[in-house]
């Protein structure tokens, strides 16, 4: 690990840190920020070349909008809520906006709507108004019949403009409306007040249903799928009530706050922006901007998947208490998840991180914590180690399906490799990567997929160094992203590939002897390939030619080495520079070829998307590559890639069944029979060229040895014919005596200067590998003195602070002790004599209280005494004063009686007066109500008449011409509006008309009605036409006579036990379903054709009141419980009402079960139903 390489040297420590931290701050702002910032340019620029993952959260979203405006019942109802009160005329636009003439007030109300994210507003748009959205092409302003409003847009290049345009032509307008218009009753009677009418009904409709809608998918969608804001960052409007107050506002007709208006209806937005949401949580330096907590506290939120933890921080967090306050937050979050943070590997060994480490920039400890997060919540986050076994094993078993394809090809691997299916096994067994199971699977990974081409890897550190590896983890699943010739092959991992036997050839030509190559003068050419030219001011001009021209040799550039001049002997030789020009340095080669392959693995996962940018060439330049990178990045990877190979085998499953279904559907095979004939011969012309093209290239490689002799053969014919040619000059020039000795001087100083210049070459070369030598022994042994002084000096103060820490630790254990005796001794004394003390206070005290509460109790006593003297004192006082009033009292008494024989007589007369205004009441009541008899039997003979006249003239408004409509309507049609408003009809003429009940007997109505019952679920429209279902059939079992046409009709019995036990918690329709069966059981006809016909329905029923008891005993058991624990009322009151509509529910099924099984067995019946 990186951990581990931090030396002693600073120099390496930061240079690892600075790698660690440049890859960490792109896997945060990766975190941070998941929506790239290209995707919302490219989105701004009609561009559709984003990345992969972002079109697939596009998608995602679109998809969940969809289904949001399609499958929410709540959407849906308040949305039929605000239509019916824009259709009644409760909300309208106003005529002279609704066209949006006004250029400013056409602006205004466009600039409201794109204060929405162009991601959210365009998938939004797209939904509402049913239409796809195309940037690159701005469709042109809506053409409105009779007015030139919309002449003002026109097609301008640019994402904003184009959705302008869209919005303005599809949202706040409709052309279709307007051509309908025309077509139905021409432009010269085009009503425009209809026109604008329907406009602003329709434009208010999809204006509130657009907001709802982003509202609704912003609040729900944002945590899961981590979505980009919903308003622009550079906008004023921050909430989805902003964005309806200032659309609206002036628009209405008679309205004043709109908002307050649409909440009455259940039109309720609930979404704000706030500025948290918008903090920059972007990173560019990680010991400055984690201090704040902030982006920790995000960091933690989307590791953990914690929505709460921003609502705990404190925004703006400037002073350092709230920023130690916000990291707490994030280290607590973090903790819980399981992130060790008592326990993090640092270069001074396992530390307890705490929130003033990193609001302090602690560099070190805050790397070590990211570490830790990512290891322990992103890789498990990112792959599962189930998935990477499966897929490993798929990739190894398409490996000895198919065999290697090698990277390094055999002749550049010295003909070591061979592409044949064999050698699929891993490397040796690296045990648990790092004790992780996880790192060690995703090393299987790495392997497996490398083994495909032939390459091996060891670990993710310099295995990774040259890029190679992730190219081909990319070219495996993505073939068409990355091309196997882009990718860059150093020569060190050549060589490896070719085994340690190759060799580089030697490309120095055939005039290089061995004694060069040995003496590493390589560079230097002979002097056959340098030419004499040094040589000519030497030796000038000469009157004959040289002695001897047997060791002459041509010159590279096919010229004679000797040219006569005239009568001449001047002669002269050409140096060719071309031949010799620099090479390149391979370091700087390998540089440029690895940039390259790391250029093609980011241009690739950029592509692809969802992977952060988190290397690069230059870390892995400099002393190798970050461990800790390498594994986080090839995790990300990883994940992405899985994710697209699974999209891959999905479409080819869903292909392949496509394509099993269509042939074997009857009468395909001859249908597709040409098609499939001519996809064949296709296959096959391409399987014919391909076989071709192989056998051509292993034909070539077959003679290129061939074609190497006899290019061989052909020079040497070139050089014998040359070295004829020079024989036969330099026979003509050997004639002269002169001439052959002076070529043999020249000769011979050309052998001597070339000799000394090697030597010169292989001297100089010693020499500086000796002083190199020389000098890194020298420095290798001054280090290991240096470092064993050192050491020995560091031993030495070791050993002497040891000895003196034992020695002081010692002693002030020694001194700790013998304080410890004093203090227990002297403890013992102090509580000895407290003891002694306390006793003595406690007698001291007891005797003290009872002197002072027998002197406060004297005075207590001695007023009690005066107290009870007094109290006889009054009483005999009392008692003297009554007897003195006595006689006064007898001369009043008759008195007192005629008073009270009055008020008696007073209350007779009252109540004879009440009873009199009572009887008036009463005669006034009468009156009343037999003026109102009268008058009602006035209305109702009026209302006769009336009756009459329409039934005379209005045919159709019968109550049995309606029940017919009705019936015919149920029969016949499937649609469940219908068929709703259909059986309410019928229950209702059937509450008043008996006729209409027979009616619905004789014609098939009741089968219908049951048929519709038994497709009924629990959905809230079902209901309704359940209920008026039963109330029908409940009318018609009012009459004896038409009970056996009901219990006669198919399934009847059946048909109403499953919606018993379908809705045994339903209360109403329990009840009006017992009801029928008690009105169809009435009769002993009836209850025996109930037990013999359905018999599986009575042991329904005995099921239903065993499923209501256990629901009133758990009932009952809950009370109690809420008795015992002392429950709220509320819960109670719930319970035992319950309990009570059980109740009553096996009450009224157990009266009807028990009403079956008595005529059963007084008919002798088996299938009797057993009491519950």
């Amino acid at each position: 690990m990186a951990a581990g390489r931090l030396l002693a040297n600073p120099v390496f420590a930061l240079l690892w840190m600075n790698k660690q931290d440049r890859a960490f701050t792109g896997w945060l702002n990766h975190l941070l920020l998941p929506f790239t910032p290209e995707y919302l340019r490219a989105a701004s620029e009609g561009d559709t070349s984003a990345a992969l993952s972002d079109l697939r959260l596009a998608a995602r979203v679109k998809g969940a909008m969809l289904a949001c405006y399609r499958n929410d019942q709540e959407v849906h109802d308040t949305m039929v809520k605000v239509e019916n009160c824009i259709d009644a005329g409760k909300l309208r636009m106003k005529p002279e906006v609704v066209m949006f003439e006004d250029l400013v007030q056409r602006r205004q109300a466009l600039d409201v709507l794109m204060s929405y994210n162009p991601f959210w507003l365009h998938i939004a748009v797209e939904v509402v108004a049913q239409k796809a959205f195309k940037p690159e092409v701005a469709p042109a302003a809506p053409a409105t019949p009779g007015t030139p409003a919309a002449a003002g847009m026109r097609r301008q290049p640019g994402f904003s403009e184009a959705m302008r345009a869209f919005l303005l032509r599809d949202v706040l307008s409709d052309p279709e409306l307007a051509a309908e218009m025309d077509a139905g009753k021409g432009a010269a009677h085009f009503n425009m007040q209809q026109y604008q009418a329907e406009l602003g009904s329709l434009m208010l409709k999809r204006f509130l249903l657009l907001v709802l809608l982003l509202d609704r998918a912003a609040t729900v969608l944002s945590g899961p799928l981590r979505t980009p804001l919903l308003f622009r960052l550079n906008c004023s409007i921050k909430s989805s009530k902003e964005v309806v107050m200032q659309f609206l506002h002036g628009r209405l007709v008679g309205e004043g706050n709109v908002g307050r208006h649409l909440e009455l209806l259940g039109y309720k937005l609930s979404h704000s922006q706030s500025p948290l949401m918008e903090f920059p949580f972007a990173i560019s330096n990680l010991a400055v901007d984690l201090r704040d907590g902030l982006r920790l506290i995000k960091v933690a939120e989307v590791l953990t998947g914690a929505d709460d933890l921003l609502a705990q921080s404190r925004f703006p967090s400037e002073r350092r208490p709230m920023q130690l306050h916000n990291t707490s937050v994030a280290l607590a979050a973090l903790a819980a998840a399981g992130v060790p943070l008592h326990a993090l590997p640092t270069s001074s060994g396992l530390v307890n991180l705490k929130p003033d480490d990193i609001v302090d920039g602690d560099r070190e400890r805050t790397l070590a914590l990211l570490w830790a997060a990512s290891r322990t919540l992103q890789l498990g986050s990112l792959l599962r180690v189930t998935t990477l076994r499966a897929e490993v094993q798929r990739v190894l078993a398409r490996v000895r399906q198919s065999g290697t394809r090698p990277l390094v090809p055999a002749a550049a691997a010295g003909g070591r490799r061979s592409g044949g299916r064999g050698g699929v096994l891993l490397q040796a067994p690296l045990g648990v990567y790092m004790n992780d199971e996880l790192l060690a699977t995703l090393m299987d990974w790495v392997q497996a997929v490398c083994r495909a081409y032939d390459v091996s890897v060891a670990n993710f550190t310099n295995c990774f160094g040259d890029g190679v590896v992730l190219c081909l983890l990319v070219h495996y699943y993505l073939p068409n992203a990355i091309d196997i010739g882009q990718i860059y092959v150093t020569k060190q991992r050549k060589e490896a590939a070719a085994g340690p036997s190759h060799r580089l050839t030697n490309d120095l030509g055939p005039d290089s002897d061995d004694q060069s190559l040995l003496d590493g003068a390589a560079s230097i050419a002979t002097a056959s390939q340098l030419g004499c030219g040094q040589q000519q001011q030497q030796f000038g001009a000469a009157s004959g030619p040289p002695p001897s021209v047997a060791n002459s040799v041509a010159l590279p550039n096919g010229r004679d080495a000797w040219n006569s001049r005239g009568g001449g002997a001047s002669w002269y030789a050409e140096f060719d520079a071309s031949s010799f020009a620099a090479a390149e340095d391979p370091a700087a080669e390998d540089n440029r070829g690895i940039a390259g392959n790391f250029r093609v693995v980011h241009r690739a996962a950029k592509a692809l998307g969802g992977v952060p940018e988190m290397l690069s060439s230059k870390d892995f330049a400099e002393h190798g590559p970050d461990e800790r990178a390498v594994i986080l990045y090839v995790a990300f990877l990883c994940g992405r890639l899985l994710e697209c190979s699974k999209d891959d085998r999905a479409a080819h499953i869903l292909q392949r069944a496509w394509r099993q279904s269509r042939a074997n559907t009857a009468g395909m095979g001859r249908a597709n029979l040409a098609k499939w004939v001519a996809a064949a011969s296709v296959i096959q012309r391409c399987v014919r060229g391909w076989l071709f093209r192989r056998r051509m290239r292993q034909w070539l490689a077959g003679r290129v040895e061939a074609a190497v002799v006899l290019q061989a053969c052909w020079r040497g014919r070139q050089a014998r014919a040359q070295l004829e040619q020079l024989a036969g000059s330099c026979i003509t020039i050997q004639a002269d005596e002169w001439m052959r000795q002076f070529l043999a001087n020249c000769l011979g100083a050309c052998r001597a200067l070339k000799q000394a210049r090697r030597q010169r070459a292989a001297f100089l070369a010693q020499k500086r590998a000796a002083v190199t030598l020389q000098a890194a022994v020298r420095t290798w042994q001054q280090r290991n003195r240096a470092v064993r002084l050192e050491c020995q000096r560091r031993a030495a103060a070791t050993l002497v602070i040891q000895r003196y820490a034992r020695g002081m630790k010692a002693r002030k254990q020694a001194t700790m002790r013998r304080e410890y005796l004093r203090t227990a001794n002297e403890l013992q004394r102090m509580l000895l004599m407290l003891h002694t003390r306390s006793r003595a206070a406690t007698s001291i005290q007891s005797a003290w209280r009872g002197w002072r509460q027998r002197q406060l109790f004297l005075p207590v006593w001695r007023q009690y005494q005066e107290q009870k003297a007094a109290l006889v004192l009054q009483r005999a006082w009392r008692c003297a004063q009554a007897r003195a009033l006595l006689p006064k009292l007898r001369a009043e008494l008759p008195r007192l009686r005629a008073q009270r024989a009055w008020q008696k007589a007073v209350g007779l007369v009252q109540a004879a007066q009440r009873r009199q205004r009572l009887e008036a009441a009463r005669r006034e009541v009468a009156v009343l109500a037999l003026q109102s008899a009268v008058r009602g039997w006035l209305v109702r003979r009026e209302v006769s008449k009336q009756l009459a006249g329409i039934r005379r003239f209005q045919p159709q408004r019968r109550i049995g011409v309606r029940t017919r409509e009705a019936l015919n309507v149920l029969l016949a049609s499937k649609q469940c509006s219908q068929v709703i408003t259909a059986v309410a009809a019928i229950e209702f003429s059937t509450r008043y008309s008996k006729a209409c009940c027979v009616l619905m007997v004789d014609n098939g109505g009741v089968a219908a009605l049951l048929e519709f019952m038994r497709s009924c679920n629990r959905s809230k429209p079902h209901m309704e036409m359940l209920g008026h279902a039963l109330a029908c059939l409940a009318n018609i079992c009012r009459w004896p006579d038409l009970l056996p046409g009901v219990l006669h009709a198919p399934d009847c019995i059946i048909v109403l036990s499953e919606r018993l036990q379908m809705f045994r918690d339903t209360e109403d329709i329990f009840m009006a379903t017992v009801g029928i069966l008690s009105a169809l059981v009435r009769s002993d006809a009836g209850a025996l054709q109930v037990a013999v016909s359905a018999p599986s329905a009575i042991k329904l029923w005995e099921g239903i009141c065993q499923l209501l008891n256990r629901k009133m005993d758990m009932e009952r058991r809950y009370i109690e419980r809420l008795e015992g624990q002392k429950g709220s009322d509320v819960t109670a009151r719930e319970a035992t009402r319950k309990m009570v509509s059980a109740a009553t529910q096996l009450d009224a099924l157990e009266k009807v079960a028990a009403r079956v099984d008595g005529i059963a067995a007084a008919h002798g019946v088996e299938e009797g139903l057993e009491r519950v």
